[in-house]
């Protein structure tokens, strides 16, 4: 009996925190960092163009946030912690599962 009270509590433990981690990775994070990061370029009428993410691009940017291919994205991103990365993609993904029926929906802020 107290083996089984013993793991129930552990797993009480386990479940407690994983669930504070991901509250801390909030799509909202995510929102305030593209205004502040991405939003200087990826606007419109901007040298960026506004975002485009639909549920084929997520890959892309998922790989693109992870680990920058070029130079303007790797600026940008190599100021951020990994927690504020996943923040950003959470923001991508949300956006992108908001309207599934268009497959393209431009981001904003």
């Amino acid at each position: 009996m107290r083996r089984i009270l013993i793991a129930i509590i552990g797993l009480m433990l386990v479940m407690f925190t994983s669930q504070s981690v991901l509250a801390k990775i909030s799509w909202r994070d995510g929102k305030e960092l593209y205004k502040q990061s991405c939003a200087t370029c990826h606007a419109s009428g901007k040298e960026g163009g506004r975002l485009k993410i639909s549920a084929h691009g997520l890959e892309y940017w998922a790989k693109q946030v992870r680990s920058p291919v070029d130079s303007q994205h790797s600026d940008a991103l190599s100021t951020m912690t990994e927690e504020e990365k996943k923040s950003l993609l959470r923001y991508f993904f949300k956006y992108a599962n908001d309207d599934v029926a268009e497959q393209t929906k431009k981001l904003g802020c």
